[in-house]
């Protein structure tokens, strides 16, 4: 696996090839991952793979049990909550502060990046354009620390984000377009309203179509609630 400019090291790609299986539902809450069984998978050694999920512990991915077993981290009603919360509070934020500091660049990378998502069938692929999306707006703001805090709260409900997403994509493409525009249109308080709606959306769209696939996350729920006011954003 490659990146432009440089190639990926043996734990780099056990990294990101077991932490796009987690969210794209390929390795279920719970699963047990064998550093055997994976290494042999991925060709290569267990040390790359067993120092791979340590750094997907550190992201809130994975878990370790017993006798060292690691397994995919579960997530509650309450974390996916949390999770939102973090994202609402936070994202709208660098969405405003980015304003200043935005250039052609950004528009017309955020513009190719809506295309892209439009044109892609794929929800696999089309998660991390939409991240990328996301990114290039937020990078724009400077502040890295509540960036990579954005990053790990996305990562987490990413997982879930993909079992829904199709049923909402054109939604969700429309919602790009008007966060784009209120961007290129230098209006901070139009673009903060958007990422909230977006993002409040996105949560409650999920709740009801895990509800109605019967599909509650976390070992002990029985039963989902919406609990964040507002869409099908991500």
């Amino acid at each position: 696996m490659t990146v432009p400019g440089r190639s990926l090291t043996a734990g780099q790609t056990a990294i990101a090839v077991i932490r796009d299986r987690i969210v794209a539902g390929e390795l279920a809450p719970g699963a047990k991952l064998s550093q055997h069984r994976l290494a042999t998978e991925l060709g290569m050694s267990r040390i790359p793979v067993r120092d791979a999920l340590r750094s997907l512990a550190a992201e809130g991915l994975v878990t370790f049990r017993a006798h060292a077993t690691a397994v995919v981290a579960p997530l509650s009603m309450d974390d996916l909550q949390e999770l939102y919360e973090i994202r609402i509070s936070l994202e709208p934020r660098l969405g405003r502060l980015a304003i200043p500091h935005l250039t052609e660049h950004h528009f017309d990378a955020m513009e190719v990046l809506i295309d892209r998502m439009r044109s892609i069938a794929e929800k696999d692929a089309w998660l991390p354009i939409n991240n990328r999306f996301h990114e290039t707006l937020y990078g724009a703001a400077g502040r890295q620390r509540t960036l990579e805090m954005v990053r790990a709260a996305r990562r987490q409900t990413d997982r879930y984000t993909a079992v829904y997403i199709e049923v909402n994509r054109a939604l969700v493409d429309d919602e790009h377009r008007m966060i784009l525009e209120a961007a290129r249109r230098g209006q901070p308080t139009r673009l903060e309203a958007l990422l909230t709606a977006h993002i409040s959306s996105s949560y409650e769209q999920m709740l009801q179509y895990l509800a109605s696939e019967g599909r509650v996350p976390g070992a002990g729920d029985t039963r989902v609630e919406t609990r964040l006011e507002t869409g099908g954003g991500t």
